[in-house]
């Protein structure tokens, strides 16, 4: 139990995390076009590290395939709950965009994942 909680506590801080930037008004990001590209790529990189330490956690579950879908189905889930706390939030608004960078960037992590597999660099579980 102890090592199962152990797997799990990284993502549950990450998107506690996530949950806490999503809840301020307002991030200091540029202005204009190079904000969208700053805010795009906060979006991929944070979502691509949940879909790693979902993948991670989900090792010792014993799931022998698809471990990669379901990380990435459980970012995509945390990040339309992520979108919908945003609708509460003043000066904030939920975008399929932002959804869309966010699975994005688990499908690109998820992917050097299997590359780094392959080489066998990690997870050999």
């Amino acid at each position: 139990m102890i090592a199962l909680l152990s797997h799990w506590m990284p993502p549950i801080a990450w998107m506690g995390l996530i949950f806490f930037l999503s809840s301020q008004s307002s991030l200091p990001l540029p202005q204009g076009f190079a904000g969208k590209i700053t805010s795009y790529l906060a979006h991929f990189l944070v979502y691509g590290v949940l879909t790693v330490l979902y993948y991670r956690s989900l090792i010792p579950t014993g799931i022998p395939r698809n471990r990669g879908i379901y990380a990435i189905a459980l970012s995509a889930v945390y990040g339309i709950t992520d979108e919908i706390h945003q609708s509460f939030v003043p000066n904030r608004t939920p975008s399929l965009v932002d959804l869309g960078v966010d699975v994005l960037g688990s499908l690109i992590f998820l992917s050097l994942i299997a590359l780094a597999r392959r080489q066998g660099y990690i997870f050999k579980n």
